[in-house]
C-alpha cells in the first residue's frame, strides 16, 4: 500500500472524530479479512490508537488500494476499475451529495482520504453494519431495504439530468455519458471496450459457461457444446449493447456490481434492517437503472422469489425515488409503466451477467483455492490467473461439494438457456 504518513493519519482522524483535541499514539495497517471479500483491490484496516480526554481507544478505518500482483494490477489498470472509484470519491460523489434534498443522503461509506492509489473510508462494521451471507438468498425485508437505498443512489442522476436539460434548453442538447460528471461511468467490462484484458474476460466467461453447462447436463448438451458456445457469443454481443447508455431510456449512474458482498445492512427490527449501504464503486456504469436492479435480483434471490416479488420491489424502488426527485420529474424521465416494461427488455442482462458472476462469487476457497500462499496482506485473488480462464471444471467441483452452490448456479444457467432458446 502507499505509505501513509502520520500527518495524513491525523487528518483522517480529525474528520472522523470531529475534533482536534486528541493525541495519536500509534497506528498500523492489517488485513480486513482472512478470506477474500472482493476481487479488484486489496482490502485493509487502518487501526489508529488515540487518547481523547484521558481515555485511550482504537479507531478503525477501511482501506482500499490496488492489487500487487503484476498481471492483476495490469488488468485493473487496463479496465480502469480502481481509477473509477478514486474519481467517484474525489469528483462525482460530492456533486451527487449536493443534489440530494434534505434529509436524504447517499447510501455509501464516508471517504476521508484519496491519494494516488489509496482510498480510506469509514469502517461500517464499527457502526453496526454487516454483510449478508452470500450463500443465502436475500429475504423480502432486505430486498426492500436495498431498493430504498438504491433509489437514493440513483436519485441525483435524475436531478442532475433535469438541471442539465434545463440549462441547455433551446438548442436540443441533453446530458450524456460523454460529458459532465458521468464520464467516469463508461463501462469497459461488458461493452467490449476493455482491450486485450476485456477480450480475455469475455472468452473466459463464455468458455466457463459452455464447459459447465455440458458437465451439468451431459444428456441434453453433451453433443451440443459448439451450439451452446455459439449462442453464448451471440448473447454476449446483445449484452454489450444492453450495457451501454440507452438511446431511448433514461440512464443513471449505476453501481454496476450489486451482489451480497457489496451491500451492508444495519439493524434488524420487526420491519427488517433500518439501513443499507452500497460499497465498492469500481464498476459504475451509466445505463438504465434496471441494470442495477436485475443484477442484484438475479445474483441474490431465487427464481421463485423473483416471480413472486419483482414487480412489488420495482414499485418500492419507484415510490422511494418519487419521494426524492418529485412526481413531475419522475413522470417525465421514468414513469412506473416504463420501468416495468424495460424489465422484460433487459432480461438477458440480469440472467447472463448473474450466471457469469455467481460461478466465482460463490466459490469455496476450500474447494478451489484462489488466494496465493504467502501473498501480501489483504490481497484479493489474482483475477488474471484465477478467473480469466475456462473455469468450467472448477464450477463442477464446487457444485459437487455444495448443494447450495449447485442449486443456485444451475438455476442461473438454466434461466439463461431458456432465455436463449437452448433449453428444449
Amino acid at each position: 500500500m502507499d505509505v501513509l504518513g502520520e500527518k495524513e493519519c491525523v487528518s483522517v482522524l480529525r474528520q472522523a472524530l470531529g475534533r482536534e483535541d486528541f493525541h495519536l499514539e500509534r497506528y498500523s495497517v492489517e488485513p480486513a479479512s482472512e478470506s477474500p471479500i472482493g476481487f479488484m483491490a486489496r482490502h485493509l484496516n487502518l487501526v489508529a490508537t488515540v487518547r481523547v480526554e484521558g481515555a485511550t481507544r482504537d479507531v478503525r478505518f477501511f482501506v482500499k488500494c490496488p492489487p500487487t500482483s503484476g498481471p492483476h494490477l495490469t488488468y485493473v489498470e487496463e479496465m480502469q476499475h480502481f481509477e473509477k472509484e478514486l474519481e467517484m470519491y474525489e469528483t462525482v460523489i460530492p456533486k451527487m451529495s449536493d443534489k440530494l434534498p434534505h434529509p436524504f443522503r447517499l447510501p455509501i461509506p464516508r471517504c476521508y482520504l484519496t491519494r494516488g492509489k489509496l482510498i480510506i473510508l469509514e469502517d461500517l462494521k464499527e457502526k453496526g453494519y454487516r454483510l449478508w451471507d452470500r450463500m443465502v438468498p436475500f429475504d423480502l425485508d432486505h430486498c426492500r431495504s436495498l431498493m430504498t437505498s438504491l433509489a437514493r443512489f440513483h436519485a441525483p442522476s435524475f436531478l442532475l439530468q433535469i438541471e442539465a436539460t434545463t440549462m441547455v434548453e433551446g438548442n436540443g442538447e441533453t446530458v450524456s455519458s460523454a460529458g459532465g460528471i458521468f464520464r467516469v461511468a463508461r463501462d469497459r467490462l461488458l461493452t467490449g471496450s476493455g482491450g486485450e484484458m476485456g477480450r480475455r474476460w469475455e472468452k473466459s466467461s463464455v468458455d466457463t459457461m459452455t464447459t459447465a453447462i455440458v458437465g451439468f447436463w451431459p444428456e441434453r448438451f453433451g453433443k451440443k457444446g459448439k451450439e451452446v458456445e455459439g449462442r453464448l457469443w451471440e448473447a454476449w454481443g446483445e449484452l454489450r449493447e444492453l450495457s451501454k447508455p440507452s438511446e431511448k431510456h433514461t440512464n443513471v449512474l449505476c453501481h454496476g456490481d450489486l451482489w451480497a458482498n457489496n451491500v451492508m445492512f444495519r439493524g434488524e427490527g420487526a420491519d427488517g434492517p433500518d439501513d443499507a449501504v452500497l460499497v465498492d464503486l469500481q464498476l459504475v456504469r451509466f445505463a438504465p437503472p434496471i441494470t442495477d436492479i436485475l443484477l442484484f435480483l438475479h445474483t441474490s434471490t431465487t427464481a421463485t422469489f423473483r416471480a413472486e416479488h419483482s414487480v412489488d420491489l420495482l414499485r418500492t424502488y419507484h415510490d422511494r425515488l418519487r419521494e426524492i426527485v418529485g412526481g413531475a420529474t419522475l413522470d417525465q424521465l421514468m414513469p412506473l409503466g416504463c420501468l416495468l416494461d424495460v424489465m422484460e427488455e433487459y432480461g438477458l442482462f440480469g440472467k447472463l451477467v448473474s450466471a457469469i458472476w455467481l460461478s466465482f462469487i460463490l466459490n469455496s476457497e476450500k474447494v478451489v483455492p484462489m488466494l496465493e500462499e504467502g501473498g501480501s496482506a489483504g490481497e484479493p485473488p489474482d483475477f488474471v490467473s484465477k478467473i480469466l480462464k475456462d473455469r468450467g471444471d472448477e464450477v463442477l467441483l464446487n457444485a459437487q461439494a455444495s448443494e447450495v452452490y449447485r442449486g443456485r448456479v444451475m438455476e442461473s444457467y438454466r434461466e439463461c438457456l431458456e432465455h436463449l432458446g437452448l433449453w428444449k
